[in-house]
């Protein structure tokens, strides 16, 4: 699988999910997973 199938596999995991419209996205890497959850929406 190419890495293009690949993102469009998660979007469409992600949009099935979330029905809203992000204004960022942050992709964290092994270790910074406790991260996304120091982030606040305001």
């Amino acid at each position: 699988m190419e890495l293009f199938d690949k993102i469009q596999e998660s979007v469409k995991a992600i949009k099935g999910r979330w029905n809203g419209n992000p204004k960022v996205g942050i992709i964290l890497g092994t270790g910074l997973g406790g991260f996304a959850q120091e982030i606040k929406q305001e």
